[in-house]
């Protein structure tokens, strides 16, 4: 009868090992996921997107910077204005054109409903010792 020889099984695997080869394909996935969203998040943006982010507010879609009018600029130099515009800070320039036509409305204030507001509790004891005259210094 002939003897068949087995080989022993000498890569027996334990739980602690499973678990482990099991967090391992985890982890690879969740950083293949994280680079694949990363790649398409910033190197899949099309021109069109970067042109609405940099549009003025109130412009029609399309319309290049140049074509925008910039809001309170009427008395202004044209020369100047459209040397504003052009260049690296035009993006600046339009920003901060379009903050000039803020207008904050501060009637909360006299509003009876805020007016009636209550503080509750105590603030808190500010007297005494505030820290150590330089908290940077050892111990």
């Amino acid at each position: 009868m002939p003897i068949l020889s087995q080989k022993p099984n000498t890569e027996f695997i334990t739980p602690e090992q499973k678990k482990q080869k099991k967090m391992i394909y985890i982890l690879l996935g969740v950083v293949l996921v994280t680079v694949v969203v990363l790649y398409f998040g910033f190197f899949s943006g099309s021109d069109e997107q970067a042109a609405e982010l940099n549009a003025v507010p109130g412009s029609l879609p399309g319309q290049s910077a140049a074509d925008q009018a910039v809001p309170g600029a009427e008395n202004a130099n044209t020369a100047g204005a459209s040397a504003a515009l052009s260049g690296a800070g035009s993006t600046f320039a339009q920003k901060l054109s379009s903050l000039e036509n803020v207008n904050l409305d501060f009637g909360i204030f006299q509003d009876t409903k805020f007016q009636s507001l209550k503080s509750f509790g105590s603030s808190p004891d500010m007297s005494g010792p505030k820290g150590r005259p330089n908290p940077f210094s050892p111990y």
